[in-house]
């Protein structure tokens, strides 16, 4: 019984021994695969980073140029606007520059009457034949004196111009153009010179015939009231 127990004994010590050295041998086991692991995932990590930046580096220039290209293109379009905005403010500022000039002049605004008939004058010449030959410059402007001068008419060339007769007067033209030198030196020629290139009843100018056909150039119809 002695022997027997002896041996029982013996045996479950070798089987501790056994389970401890096994335990042992697992815990090694595991703190070896702990230590390998981090590194493991560190290096697959790293070589990710590598790839990536590796590929970042391939795309950048082509995106740099892009870049670029889209920022000329930017610049460019920004500048040209700038510039189309100045030359649209200094053609805004010229044409109210004349506006303004023309309506100081209408509104009576200068030195003498005369002065404002004779002004009057080269404007309705102006609006009137600004694109015919001298000649005919000078038929227009013999029509407007020959109604000054007619009891039936305003007795000034600004109330024959306004009467609504002449459609220059309407036209917006009349405020943003000047007479030219030429036009000037007709105007005052008839005004002041008393030159006329027809008959005192000739009145009527324009496209069609009225009264009496007297002269018929290549823009207007001249008629005499009968």
């Amino acid at each position: 019984m002695r022997k027997s127990s002896k041996r029982k004994e013996i045996a479950r010590r070798q089987r501790r021994e056994r389970l401890y050295n096994i335990a042992i041998i697992t815990i090694l086991i595991s703190l070896t695969v702990v230590a390998f692991i981090p590194t493991w995932v560190l290096s697959t990590d790293m070589q990710e980073e590598v790839v990536r930046v590796e590929i970042e580096e391939i795309s950048e220039p082509e995106q740099s140029a892009d870049e670029i290209d889209r920022s000329n293109f930017k610049s460019i379009y920004e500048e040209e606007l700038i510039k189309a905005k100045e030359e649209e403010k200094v053609a805004v500022e010229a044409k109210n520059t004349k506006f303004a000039k023309a309506e100081l002049v209408r509104v009576g605004e200068i030195k003498s009457s005369q002065q404002e008939e004779l002004w009057y004058l080269a404007k309705g010449i102006h609006g009137e034949a600004s694109i015919c030959d001298r000649d005919e410059k000078y038929r227009v402007g013999t029509v407007i004196m020959n109604r000054v001068e007619r009891s039936d008419y305003p007795n000034t060339v600004k109330g024959v111009i306004s009467s609504g007769e002449y459609s220059c007067y309407q036209d917006a033209r009349w405020y943003s153009e000047e007479p030219s030198q030429e036009e000037w030196e007709i105007a005052k020629d008839i005004y002041e010179n008393g030159v006329r290139v027809f008959e005192s009843n000739v009145v009527y100018q324009s496209a069609h015939a009225y009264g009496e056909i007297v002269f018929v150039s290549e823009w207007h119809e001249y008629g005499a009231k009968k």
